[in-house]
């Protein structure tokens, strides 16, 4: 899938909302956004999902199930928003919204919500000054949850494999390619496990490989975020990318 006219239709899109409403800066408010665009927001405590969309009285609105973090509630919020714009997307790139596979639309508002928490302009710029720091992008797009933000990163680097580990498990390992990164090299899990134990980013490089693990630790959790990229010597390893 080519998603090149598709993404700058969404960052067109996201660009006129921001001026529309004089957000000039991050954080973006999805919660904001939408009912400033005239979405009705409301929880439902009983629903399945995080977020639904529905017409009531011919006006659209998202239903939100509670959540004690805020950046789920901005999430599926901006994602729900997706969903009712696509049609508005589909326009730029000349494609009818109610012909998507249902699979594709749900790719369709996933990349609209990651655009709207995080406006390429500005991310790209911040890139520039902060680096692939994501303590630091954390601080400045709070909306945004810290594994947003990693993907945010691969979209702008597809060679860097993000893995993100729970509880010292692997519970995602993706590229920005279409097929499989290979498994942790013995690099990567001593990081990660140095990560783990201190509390505390680790850096690391060597001849194939540049190494990034920021740990996302709360009481009674660990997280951490793996980023892998080749080193500035090697062009691609191809048994890990």
């Amino acid at each position: 899938m080519h998603w090149e006219a598709w993404d700058l239709a969404i960052d067109e899109r996201v660009g006129e909302i921001l001026y529309r409403l004089a957000i000039d800066e991050p954080p973006v408010d999805a919660l904001h956004v939408a009912r400033s665009l005239g979405c009705d927001l409301a929880f439902d405590n009983s629903q399945a999902g995080r977020a639904r969309q529905k017409l009531i009285e011919g006006q659209p609105a998202v239903l939100l199930k509670p959540d004690d973090r805020p950046e789920r509630l901005q999430w599926a919020t901006a994602h729900e928003l997706g969903e009712i714009l696509a049609w508005q997307i589909c326009e730029r790139v000349d494609e009818d919204w109610r012909e998507l596979p249902d699979i594709f639309r749900e790719q369709l508002a996933n990349r609209f919500a990651s655009k709207l928490l995080l406006p390429t302009d500005w991310f790209l710029s911040d890139l520039k000054i902060m680096g692939r720091d994501l303590f630091l992008l954390k601080e400045r797009y709070r909306t945004a949850s810290h594994e947003l933000i990693a993907r945010r990163l691969q979209d702008v680097s597809p060679e860097m494999i993000l893995t993100v580990v729970d509880q010292q498990e692997v519970t995602s390992r993706r590229n920005g390619y279409a097929r499989r990164p290979g498994p942790l090299l013995p690099a990567e899990r001593n990081a990660l496990q140095e990560c783990h134990e201190s509390g505390r980013p680790v850096n690391s490089e060597n001849d194939q490989l540049r190494l990034e693990v920021w740990p996302i630790h709360e009481p009674g959790w660990k997280r951490e975020i793996l980023l892998t990229l080749p080193s500035l010597s090697e062009e691609r390893v191809e048994s890990v990318f």
